[in-house]
């Protein structure tokens, strides 16, 4: 299990913060002090864990961010979703998602795996109401011909943050 690491770089006014490992508590978070940059885009693909603690520091260090800087998150796993809907102030309003993991999972065979989705693309959200637009013949069957992969959970439930932002 990965310890909490970050990585930087700026292109313009934009930084963009690749996250990756545990965030528990004592994860260092990057200071960012640069006046040059507006927006802050994180990537949280690589992100394993987090736990309470880590919540609370997250929260605590992300909300003077959202004060200063545009925000947006991208390949945002099933985790941070679950605490994007669940903790007021993870995920600060005005935030930017624009990639999220969706999980699927076949009941018959117990196969799992989850999808990278776009928001504007594969998921919309239209006066409040999120549809997904989504081919899923494109994507791994399960392990059997005649399995089939579903959303695994509510779709209102895990999407819930968007009507939100």
């Amino acid at each position: 299990m990965g310890l909490f690491k970050f990585q930087q770089s700026t292109s313009g006014q934009e930084l963009t913060l690749e996250l990756s490992g545990r965030i528990e508590e004592g994860a260092r978070f990057p200071v960012v002090e640069d006046p040059s940059v507006k927006k802050i885009v994180f990537d949280l693909k690589g992100l394993e864990y987090i736990n309470s603690l880590g919540i609370r520091d997250w929260v605590s260090w992300i909300e003077p961010l959202s004060e200063k800087y545009q925000l947006s998150m991208r390949n945002c796993p099933k985790r941070l979703v679950h605490q994007f809907n669940m903790v007021n102030g993870f995920l600060p309003k005005g935030t930017q998602v624009t990639s999220l993991f969706v999980p699927y999972f076949c009941e018959k065979c117990d196969f799992e795996e989850s999808f990278l989705y776009h928001v504007g693309k594969e998921i919309k959200l239209e006066a409040g109401i999120v549809t997904l637009k989504v081919d899923m013949s494109k994507f791994k069957d399960c392990k059997d011909s005649d399995c089939g992969l579903e959303l695994d959970g509510s779709e209102s439930k895990y999407f819930q943050f968007l009507k939100q932002l």
